[in-house]
């Protein structure tokens, strides 16, 4: 209080740890510089099932788009050239298959894909973390 007002008081505790480990940056000692895109590939190989010699799987999931619009997604994954994703939303269904060199896409119910679909398509295609979502800088 200062002539009986609150007033702001900032303080600094310093503490000493004795430890066995040096901080980063103590003694000029850094983690080694990284283009994003070679960090990215990394984190790709670890976590992304699509990946060239992935073990093979089978996704199911059940999704809702409020308020009303409920379906399905279902994809058979047993490598990057051999794959079937199934997609249904109400009454329309979409189709995808890759088997080598031969593709395969069919909607059922609709002539073409509704915008909601191709939404939900997009989320699911591609890998794990996506590409296109960032830039890097120089």
């Amino acid at each position: 209080m200062v002539e009986g007002l609150p007033v702001q008081v900032n303080t600094n505790i310093t503490l000493h740890f004795d430890t066995k480990m040096e901080l980063l940056g103590a003694n000029r000692k850094c983690l080694p510089a990284e283009p994003f895109w070679a960090h990215n590939n990394k984190s790709r190989a670890l976590s992304d099932p699509r990946t060239e010699g992935g073990s093979p799987f089978h996704l199911h999931a059940r999704f809702q788009i409020p308020p009303d619009q409920s379906g399905t997604y279902e994809e058979t994954w047993l490598s990057p050239r051999k794959w079937r994703r199934e997609i249904q939303l109400g009454s329309v269904t979409l189709l995808a298959t890759q088997n080598d060199n031969e593709a395969y896409h069919k909607s059922i119910g609709a002539d073409s894909a509704p915008e909601d679909v191709d939404y939900l398509i997009d989320l699911m295609y591609g890998h794990f973390p996506r590409f296109d979502s960032f830039q890097e800088g120089d």
